[in-house]
């Protein structure tokens, strides 16, 4: 009886050992699943974004910036008609105040960047205009475009109707250098000469006369652009959770998102940072080197901002000097974990936090509840499509 009670013990004991063996490996294998499943997320966020990144600008370099020239009538450049009022190929919304409350909540203090870019929206197939009268404008036949992507965009119903949906820009540019972006109010398919009506008249103002007139006879490419915006915001019904969605802003307000075009990049994000690296040499000079960023882990570029003003005030200042953009995603896990109660830098405030050291979040206030886990992953892209002027 003695040796069936010690050998009862001792194989309650090693099964005992087991258990606690297994609970410990499945929670640790949980764990880690889930940091694979964060990184595998915030990749595939990254490259869209860096996708869109890269294009920014592309067929439709506007910056809000006067290139050198004599001005004309109405006080724009002559050669540049495109410059309208808050259109910039890149905007920065930096620390937006309107993002999710639940982000600075529970000393989390996050306060996510948003971003806006001009895309250019016919895959680098711009196509010829006919003629422009008043806010019409008229597209040369599908069979007489210069491309193949130009010639299938033309020549079906569904692909024109997508490309230049109300609300996008288009953006027109003659051979002489003319050019301007206004954004299409409403759109009309004919395979024999499909036309556009713009919210505006193109700019009056171009070398050897209007935009409009150097249009005649085939005279200046188009391309639709959109108005793409990134942005963290809360999902519809559960504020709890936060996402980084990808939406198409109406260019003729600038502020309504077009009906079908928001997509969500990747889900549980939290932080959305983005700064930008500068030309910051004097003048236009060629030589010389553009300046270090001093901490590349916080998020405020390598140009001086004299003081504590944030980095879109740089970026929206000078677009044309930007050289690259740093982006900076953190995602958070789906729940809290009861193992991590114990966060290394929870007694630190929100301002004293670099987002690069962010490694916890809390999503409610009950106490002993633990802290969900975050990963950073941060890139550089480059910005080639930018106009670099003065």
């Amino acid at each position: 009886m003695v040796e069936l009670l010690i050998a009862g013990f001792l194989g309650v004991l090693v099964l005992a050992m087991t258990y606690f063996v297994f609970i410990a490996n499945s929670r640790q294998y949980y764990v880690q699943e889930q940091i694979v499943q964060m990184q595998e997320g915030m990749r595939f966020a990254l490259e869209h974004v860096k996708n869109d990144l890269r294009n920014a600008g592309r067929l439709a370099v506007v910056n809000a910036i006067e290139q050198p020239g004599a001005p004309g009538s109405d006080g724009r450049d002559p050669l540049v008609c495109q410059v309208r009022r808050g259109v910039q190929a890149i905007r920065l919304f930096d620390n937006e105040d309107g993002g999710p409350a639940v982000l600075r909540s529970n000393r989390n203090g996050l306060r996510p960047d948003r971003v806006r870019m001009l895309v250019d929206g016919s895959g680098a197939n711009p196509v010829i205009v006919e003629r422009v009268f008043g806010r019409n404008l008229e597209f040369v036949a599908a069979d007489r475009q210069r491309t193949k992507g130009s010639r299938a965009l033309m020549a079906s119903q569904a692909r024109y109707e997508a490309a230049f949906k109300s609300g996008l820009y288009l953006y027109v540019i003659s051979r002489s250098g003319q050019s301007d972006i206004v954004p299409i109010e409403s759109a009309r398919f004919d395979r024999s000469g499909s036309s556009l009506r713009l919210s505006d008249p193109l700019c009056p103002v171009g070398r050897g006369g209007s935009l409009a007139a150097a249009c005649f006879g085939g005279g200046c490419l188009a391309t639709p652009v959109h108005l793409v915006e990134y942005a963290v915001v809360e999902e519809e019904g559960r504020p709890e959770k936060t996402d980084l969605v990808r939406r198409t802003i109406d260019a003729r307000n600038g502020e309504d998102v077009l009906e079908d075009s928001q997509l969500i990049i990747a889900e549980y994000v939290v932080n959305l940072q983005l700064w930008g690296t500068y030309d910051d040499r004097n003048g236009a000079a060629l030589n010389g080197r553009i300046p270090e960023d001093p901490d590349p882990t916080d998020s405020v570029g390598n140009i001086d901002l004299g003081g504590a003003r944030p980095e879109g005030t740089a970026m929206n200042a000078r677009p044309h000097r930007l050289r690259a953009l740093n982006v900076l995603l953190a995602k958070r896990t789906v729940r809290e974990d009861e193992g991590f109660k114990i966060a290394p830098d929870v007694a630190d405030l929100p301002a004293s936090r670099a987002p690069a050291d962010l490694i916890w979040f809390d999503l409610n206030d009950v106490p002993k509840t633990g802290y969900a886990r975050v990963t950073t992953m941060q890139a550089e892209v480059e910005t080639p499509n930018m106009y670099r002027g003065r």
